[in-house]
């Protein structure tokens, strides 16, 4: 594993302890569809939550906030509806999220949640 997949694993564990803490359930980490991944999928009660997890270690190239752009985000969308559509859910029954994490020097991380996440 390279040191940037490292570094994303560790922002991806940091956010389902955090949606867990929030009472999420988690479903799927890391899923492969076809050429695309999704983070994370999880139930917010009765909602479908699809989450995408970007983190970084500095601001040099702007923060983990700025890391999303529209050919991830179509990828992404993408990737959802293969879901929904090979477990047979409604695609009015879920919503995507989008976690930046950013991580700091003294072994914190600034955790921002964009729910109902418009790409």
């Amino acid at each position: 594993m390279s040191h940037n997949q490292d570094i994303g694993q560790l922002g991806e564990d940091i956010a389902v302890k955090y949606l867990e803490s929030k009472k999420y359930k988690i479903v799927e980490r890391n899923l492969k569809i076809s050429y695309k991944e999704l983070d994370i999928v999880a139930y917010e009660g009765d909602i479908l939550v699809f989450v995408e997890v970007k983190t970084r270690l500095s601001q040099r190239y702007g923060g983990a906030d700025d890391a999303l752009f529209p050919k991830k985000s179509y990828q992404f969308k993408r990737a959802a509806e293969f879901y929904m559509d090979r477990h047979k859910i409604d695609t009015e029954d879920f919503r995507i999220d989008f976690i930046s994490v950013n991580l700091k020097a003294n072994r914190t991380a600034d955790i921002r949640h964009h729910k109902d996440y418009c790409f």
